[in-house]
């Protein structure tokens, strides 16, 4: 019973890691966009 809520907390780790890792690619892409949109607004 340890063992599967130990694998079920890990794999829920590696959800949020990877959650993570997707938000800040896509605040990097909408960063780089609001820039040239800034741009072309001026």
């Amino acid at each position: 019973m340890q063992e599967t809520e130990s694998r079920i907390g890990s794999e829920q780790h590696l959800d949020v890691c990877i959650l993570e890792k997707e938000t800040q690619e896509m605040q990097d892409v909408l960063a780089r966009a609001l820039v040239q949109i800034l741009r072309y607004a001026r």
